[in-house]
């Protein structure tokens, strides 16, 4: 089982040099910025894809049901 450090979590995934290639791969795949309200989904258990999601800032949280409807 692999662990997470809070350094790792807290460790920016995109740095300054990298943010401009972000944008611009972004910007190609015709990505767009949605803000979000707090206690907002961005998807559900079950919902097929309809593409890869980039947190630029704040925090989110994936929870899973089990079979039996428990978290």
């Amino acid at each position: 089982m692999h662990s997470v450090s809070r350094y790792d979590l807290e460790a920016p995934a995109v740095t300054p040099a990298r943010a401009s290639t972000l944008d611009r791969l972004l910007q190609c795949a015709g990505a767009r910025t949605v803000e979000m309200r707090s206690r907002g989904f961005l998807f559900h258990q079950g919902d097929a894809c309809r593409g890869i999601y980039y947190l630029q800032s704040g925090m989110a949280s994936l929870q899973r049901v089990d079979d039996q409807g428990a978290f």
